[in-house]
């Protein structure tokens, strides 16, 4: 088998698009234990005290975004990460996506969510639509 062949062979391995099939890319059996190590590091390194919950449950916001993977944060130091208007949540969560190498197209598919407020605002190219306004 030639290199060409072998890329091919090993792109048509990848899990199919999930548009229409119901079928999910993200599940939280085969992300938790890639990400749990890693969240954990940067927690105890960090000092919070924070939990985390993977879950494939329905989405707590369907208008702002529909999910496969949704993680939970709670704890006594929650507020931390939604201080800034989330700005340690969501960078939280570009950190994680690049540690779980997804490509940027996957993003939506996975939440990081505190207090039942997720880490984005995903209304076209535009995060946190508020801060946004308030600049303009």
């Amino acid at each position: 088998m030639t290199d060409g062949q072998s890329q091919s062979a090993s792109r048509s391995r990848r899990p199919a698009s999930t548009s229409g099939t119901g079928a999910r890319k993200y599940r939280a059996e085969e992300v938790r234990p890639r990400l749990e190590p890693f969240l954990a590091n940067i927690f105890g390194k960090a000092g919070f005290d924070l939990t985390f919950e993977f879950s494939e449950a329905a989405a707590p916001h369907p208008d702002i975004e529909n999910p496969e993977l949704l993680i939970q944060f709670g704890g006594p130091d929650v507020d931390l990460l939604l201080a800034n208007r989330g700005e340690l949540l969501l960078a939280l969560e570009q950190l994680s996506m690049e540690a779980l190498r997804m490509p940027s197209e996957d993003h939506e598919k996975v939440c990081f969510d505190a207090n039942q407020i997720p880490s984005a605002t995903r209304t076209g190219p535009t995060r946190w639509i508020p801060a946004t306004r308030e600049r303009m």
